[in-house]
């Protein structure tokens, strides 16, 4: 590849964004991840929580059950015949660094008419956890290899490698982090998926611990409300499930450029989530910028594809240009951390940058 560019300038998000889908055009692997993953959500087997959710909500207290079929519309739903989807399959496309598909956007893909698909259950409560965490993990594996095309493929381009050392084999990666993380770009693509696949893990059961608690300390609080009046703990959950989303955007955001700096930088998990953190906090209007054209851009588009769903020859269509457009997102924002985080190190900035998208 022959790009170049003033690297005098810090990238600006458009530029980041053509460079990606440019740098895509060669790196066809990349996409064929979450193309395939999309193909396995619509063809392969569908795994339905509702079993295991009848269960747990038959066994509630009657006060509280009447409390959530008011509040979540619970009351109207047909446990015989529930909704279609979730896919709880889809899990495995939601875990960090994982390539976005249509099937986790719309929780499920529509019925093909090509040969009808095997529908699974779980009748456990908390046998639904285990699969969902079970489920969470496993995509750590499939993110790592979708990471490590990537990374390779921007690690081609001429202005955006920094140094590296030589380092030593994976199986000495316990015992030498530190020189594990200036690995050379030239290693094997098996040697960084495993690299990537391991902090991916790290990542993943750093968030489901710190999930856990949040759900957990929100639970009591609302069951502590309800004992007192049933209306209070309402207002409980309601303020409670309102700052939860707030923190978990909030952490979406300063963390975007984990996977990247994991990828790229050979970075440990949580080096990674720093690194992420004081590019976001350096470069908040860019960074902000590229964050929300990225989602307008998947989102926008998820709903156009969503139009061509009455065939499969739509449905594959569907797949393959999402899967092509949300690769290059990856791209652009594997190449956006990359330069600005170079010139964190090479130029420290001392002053927070006024916020604008460049």
């Amino acid at each position: 590849m022959t790009e170049s560019r003033n690297v005098s300038k810090p990238i600006g998000v458009i530029e980041a964004l053509s460079t990606g889908y440019r740098l895509l055009n060669r790196a066809w692997s990349v996409w064929l991840i979450p193309l395939s993953l999309d193909l396995l959500f619509w063809l392969g087997p569908q795994i339905s929580p509702w079993a295991a959710l009848r269960s747990l909500f038959e066994q509630l207290d009657p006060d509280m059950r009447s409390l959530l079929a008011t509040n979540m519309g619970l009351d109207a739903l047909d446990w015989s015949q529930p909704p279609p989807g979730p896919n709880l399959l889809t899990l495995v496309s939601l875990g960090p660094g994982a390539p976005s598909t249509l099937a986790s956007t719309f929780g499920f893909l529509p019925a093909p008419d090509i040969w009808p698909r095997p529908m699974l259950s779980v009748g456990s409560p908390w046998g639904l956890v285990g699969l969902m965490l079970a489920l969470l993990f496993v995509s750590a594996p499939i993110s790592g290899l979708y990471l490590a095309l990537a990374s390779r493929a921007v690690e081609k381009l001429p202005w955006s490698p920094t140094p590296h050392t030589p380092a030593p084999p994976f199986g000495n990666i316990l015992f030498d982090l530190k020189a594990r993380r200036s690995q050379m770009k030239s290693d094997s693509l098996a040697e960084r998926w495993q690299w990537i696949a391991l902090h991916l893990v790290l990542l993943t059961a750093l968030f489901v611990f710190i999930a856990g608690i949040m759900v957990v300390g929100l639970s009591v609080g609302m069951a502590l409300g309800l004992l007192m009046n049933p209306a209070l703990g309402a207002v409980i959950a309601g303020i409670g499930t309102l700052m939860l989303t707030w923190l978990l955007l909030l952490t979406w955001v300063l963390f975007y450029f984990t996977p990247a700096s994991i990828a790229l930088d050979r970075q440990t998990a949580w080096q990674a989530l720093s690194r992420s953190a004081k590019v976001v906090a350096r470069n908040l209007g860019s960074s902000m910028g590229l964050i929300l054209i990225s989602l307008l851009i998947a989102e926008g588009f998820a709903l156009i594809w969503r139009r061509f769903f009455f065939a499969w020859p739509g449905v594959l269509l569907s797949l393959a240009g999402n899967a092509y457009l949300t690769s290059g997102l990856t791209l652009a924002a594997f190449i956006f951390y990359r330069d600005r985080h170079a010139r964190l190190v090479d130029h420290p900035i001392t002053s927070m940058p006024s916020s604008h998208t460049e």
